[in-house]
């Protein structure tokens, strides 16, 4: 895992993964993953139809992450709900399964945010360093 200065939306090539949370609305619309803060939110002003897609996938089938090919765009859980600090063992599953999901699909470049809200970046560190490597690069 590489770290540097940038900012996650301007990164040119490579995907992108954006920190969410489990929590989902539903209305007569469908289910609507609830993305009102951070990175969340910035992504969801880009791409409109993520609270969409990641509400069904979320819905569907828990609190993972989910790849939107067309985007290039990835969600990492970090919490279950939006009002709760980030879960060091969601953190970690998540972080898991982008290792293996990029391993599978051949992907190269991961931009993530430094992960865990309300935690400190010391305490997810280590973590993380010790599950993905130089593809992942996490932007500060």
């Amino acid at each position: 895992m590489r770290e540097r200065r940038g900012d996650l939306f301007s990164q040119e090539h490579g995907w992108i993964g954006i920190p969410t949370s489990g929590v989902v609305t539903h209305s007569v619309k469908g289910p609507r993953l609830v993305m009102g803060s951070g990175m969340a939110r910035e992504a969801k002003h880009r791409w409109p139809e993520l609270e969409k897609t990641w509400g069904y996938h979320v819905r569907d089938h828990g609190n993972v992450p989910c790849a939107v090919p067309w985007l290039q765009v990835i969600s990492v859980p970090t919490q279950h709900h939006y009002i709760e600090p980030s879960d060091l063992g969601l953190i970690q599953r998540s972080a898991f399964f982008l290792s293996h999901w990029a391993w599978d699909w051949g992907i190269e470049e991961v931009y993530l945010p430094r992960l865990g809200c309300g935690l400190r970046w010391e305490q997810v560190r280590p973590l993380l360093e010790g599950i993905l490597d130089d593809r992942f690069t996490v932007l500060f």
